[in-house]
């Protein structure tokens, strides 16, 4: 009988990145998922919510000049009435490296006049 060998289909800079969130998730006060305002579920990871342990979360549609206004304006719409705090900027509002996994520690951590930190999670504005 052949033996069956099983597929390790889950990509490492994935599993880097969840290890990296967990490690880190104590370091800061909120995460800022950040969305595809093209394809907002899609680009969600379904992970986020188990990985960010109840940490307050702020949504982002990112590329939101390159979706129609009218379905982000929905979406947004859509989401706050689900209890989300969210936004969609024309560009992006702080210029935070979006891979955790990739992420310095300078990405999280308290900053000067702040008292927040935050960890940014989600797709990168140049993909």
């Amino acid at each position: 009988m052949a033996e069956i060998r099983s597929i390790q289909w889950f990509p490492g800079h994935m599993t880097k990145t969840r290890r990296m969130i967990t490690a880190n998730l104590s370091l800061v006060d909120a995460v800022v998922e950040i969305l595809d305002a093209r394809i907002p579920v899609s680009s969600r990871n379904p992970e986020m919510d188990r990985l960010t342990g109840g940490k307050p979360r702020l949504l982002i549609l990112n590329k939101s000049d390159m979706a129609d206004e009218r379905t982000t304006q929905q979406w947004l719409h859509r989401l706050r009435r689900s209890g989300c705090a969210c936004g969609a900027p024309a560009v992006p509002p702080l210029q935070w490296t979006a891979n955790p996994a990739r992420a310095s520690s300078s990405s999280i951590r308290h900053s000067g006049s702040c008292s927040r930190s935050r960890l940014p999670s989600g797709v990168p504005r140049d993909c």
